[in-house]
């Protein structure tokens, strides 16, 4: 109950230093030694989170750059554009949240 109420509160260090475990391990920073074992179990979130991330952005990024609905509906292109801005801006963030902090990723 401590663990769920701890939680609650907000505190994410431990959620943050997941995604920095796999961005260490990506960049050779620290390699996790049994890394198979860690992303499906200790940073599944982590490794899911960023891999569904990636997937929004990529498909995003691909819908800005051919807008396929400005032909057929302007007014709505231009909502969807709008809307993929706001999202990537979210995630992106700044300060202490997002992918950035700062100009760097993560740390």
């Amino acid at each position: 109950m401590n663990e769920l109420e701890h939680k609650l509160k907000g505190d994410y260090a431990e959620t943050r230093q997941w995604f920095q475990d796999a961005k260490n391990h990506a960049d050779g920073t620290v390699r996790i030694e049994y890394f198979p074992d860690w992303c499906c179990y200790v940073g599944i979130f982590a490794v899911t989170a960023m891999y569904w991330t990636c997937q929004f952005l990529q498909a995003s990024r691909d819908l800005r750059y051919h807008s396929p609905f400005v032909e057929v509906d302007a007014g709505y292109d231009r909502n969807l554009q709008e809307h993929l801005t706001n999202v990537r801006q979210a995630l992106v963030g700044s300060g202490d949240f997002g992918i950035r902090r700062g100009s760097l990723l993560l740390n």
